[in-house]
C-alpha cells in the first residue's frame, strides 16, 4: 500500500473507533488505480475486485474512480505541481563571495589605481616644495612632520581611505590634496558599487523561473521545454478533461510527444537523465517528497492549477433491486 505510514495512521484510528481489527498488505502492482479495457489496476482495482476491504492512501477522488468505488469524507486537500531539475549552483569557497562583486577586471584596475596614487603620493612629498619633506628641509617644518607622507605612511594614508579608515594627516600641498580628494572620490564610488553587488549576491534566492505560473516553466532555458504526467492518472485525466483551452493544449503536446511517465520514479528519472529540461507534473505532496530525498537535486514549483482532494476507498454497496 503506497505512503505506508499515512495508511498505518489511518487504519489505527478507524480500528480503534469503530473496534475491529485489520491486516494491512502492500498493493501488488505499486499503482494508485488506472482504468483499462474497462478494467481497473492498483489500489481502486484490488477494492473493486474485493481483494480488500479498504484503500487507505494518498488517494485522489476523481468522478472515474466514485464510479466503481465510494470515497470517504476527504481527509486532506493538496494541488497539482510541477517537477523540475535543480538548477545548478556553482560552489564557491566562502571567502570568495567576497570577490563576487566585481569581476577580476575590475579587481585589477582597482589594485593599479593603488598602487599609482601610492607612487604618486610618495613622488610629491619627495619633489612638491610645498609637501612637508621639503618643507623640513627648509626648516619651516618638524622632523617628525616630514615623516608624514614617507613611502610607509603614504602606503598607510592610502590604505587606511580604501578601507575607509582616516589618517590623522593630510598632504601640506595642492597636488598631494587633489590627488587624496580624487582618491576619495573614485575609493566612495568603489564602495557603492561594491556593497550594492554583495548585498545582491547575498539575498538573491534561487529561482528557477520568474513565478510559480506554467507559462513561465514552458520557457524554462529559453526555448519549449517538455512536460509530462503519469500515463492514464488523475493528472493526465484532469488535463485531458479540462476546458481551458491551455491545459486541453498542454495535453495534446504531451500526447503528441508521447512524454507520458509510466510512474512517478520513470518521471523522477526522467527529469534527472533527459537533457530537455524534462518538467514532470504531478500531484504537490508525492513530488515534495521525492524533492526532500537525497540527492536533493530536484525543485518543485506550485502553480496552483487546481485543488486535489484524497480519500479513503471502499467497496462500492450494491444498489438494492426495486422490483
Amino acid at each position: 500500500m503506497l505512503f505506508l505510514n499515512h495508511a498505518f495512521l489511518f487504519c489505527d484510528m478507524i480500528a480503534f473507533l469503530a473496534g475491529f481489527s485489520y491486516k494491512l498488505q502492500l498493493v501488488k502492482d505499486g499503482r494508485y488505480g488506472v482504468k483499462k479495457d474497462d478494467k481497473w489496476n492498483g489500489l481502486v482495482g484490488e477494492v473493486v475486485n474485493r481483494q480488500v476491504d479498504l484503500a487507505a492512501a494518498a488517494l485522489t477522488v476523481t468522478p472515474l474512480r466514485a464510479e466503481d468505488v465510494e470515497f470517504t469524507v476527504p481527509f486532506y486537500e493538496t494541488g497539482t505541481a510541477f517537477l523540475i531539475k535543480r538548477p545548478y549552483m556553482e560552489y564557491i569557497r566562502p571567502w570568495l563571495w567576497l570577490l563576487k562583486p566585481f569581476t577580476a577586471g575590475v579587481w585589477l584596475v582597482s589594485l593599479v589605481a593603488w598602487l599609482v596614487v601610492w607612487i604618486v603620493m610618495i613622488v610629491i612629498n619627495k619633489c612638491s616644495p610645498y609637501e612637508w619633506e621639503r618643507k623640513y628641509k627648509r626648516g619651516i617644518a618638524g622632523k617628525s612632520q616630514a615623516k608624514y607622507y614617507s613611502a610607509p605612511n603614504s602606503y598607510f594614508s592610502v590604505s587606511s581611505m580604501l578601507f575607509w579608515q582616516g589618517y590623522e594627516h593630510g598632504p601640506a600641498s595642492t597636488s598631494g590634496r587633489l590627488l587624496i580628494i580624487g582618491w576619495f572620490i573614485f575609493v566612495a564610488c568603489l564602495a557603492v558599487s561594491y556593497t550594492a553587488g554583495l548585498t545582491s549576491s547575498l539575498i538573491a534566492e534561487e529561482k528557477a523561473v520568474g513565478s510559480d505560473s506554467w507559462f513561465d516553466v514552458r520557457g524554462l532555458g529559453q526555448k519549449k521545454v517538455p512536460f509530462g504526467t503519469v500515463k492514464g492518472g488523475s493528472t493526465e485525466a484532469f488535463f485531458k478533461n479540462s476546458k481551458i483551452p491551455l491545459h486541453a493544449e498542454l495535453w495534446r503536446e504531451m500526447d503528441d510527444q508521447k512524454t507520458f511517465a509510466s510512474s512517478i520514479d520513470d518521471g523522477v528519472n526522467r527529469i534527472r537523465t533527459d537533457d530537455s529540461n524534462y518538467v514532470f507534473i504531478g500531484e504537490r505532496e508525492p513530488l515534495m517528497w521525492e524533492a526532500m530525498h537525497a540527492p536533493c537535486d530536484l525543485l518543485v514549483i506550485d502553480p496552483k492549477l487546481q485543488n486535489i482532494n484524497y480519500g479513503l476507498a471502499v467497496q462500492k454497496k450494491p444498489r438494492a433491486n426495486s422490483s
